[in-house]
């Protein structure tokens, strides 16, 4: 690094573009709404030919699965749709078990990217302020 300094340059257009990347990314895996969830149960309902539980049975779906992204959680119902065998709605444990993993990978990916970029920042700050200094 230190032989090249004088080519160093302060940024980039992937550099530019990255806090609109990560912010673009994030609002993927913001959480969903409950129109998102109950529009997840009726589809499956529908589906099945079931009933969806009263308002209090509902209430506990929102609560458990309202942290996670609607993009996961429509990825969710269609694997339950396909390989789904019970004609019943699944329980939220059975959403969850889908759903943690994929969740839990997305956000420490973003976090990694996001941790990886502000590295990089604080990294081109000092070779920026050692070649305005004349290290």
């Amino acid at each position: 690094m230190g032989k090249n300094r004088e080519k160093f340059e302060p940024s980039s257009t992937i550099d530019k573009d990255a806090p609109n990347i990560i912010n673009r990314m994030a609002s993927y895996i913001q959480p969903c709404t409950r129109k998102d969830i109950a529009v997840v149960l009726e589809t499956i309902a529908s589906t099945f030919s079931i009933n969806i539980p009263n308002e209090t049975g509902l209430e506990q779906y929102f609560r458990i699965l309202q942290k996670y992204p609607a993009s996961l959680l429509k990825d969710c119902m269609e694997d339950i749709l396909i390989k789904y065998k019970y004609p019943r709605l699944p329980l939220p444990v059975e959403f969850t078990d889908r759903l943690d993993a994929p969740y839990e990978h997305h956000l420490g990916w973003l976090k990694q990217l996001t941790k990886s970029f502000y590295k990089l920042e604080l990294w081109k700050q000092s070779e920026y302020n050692k070649q305005t200094k004349g290290e």
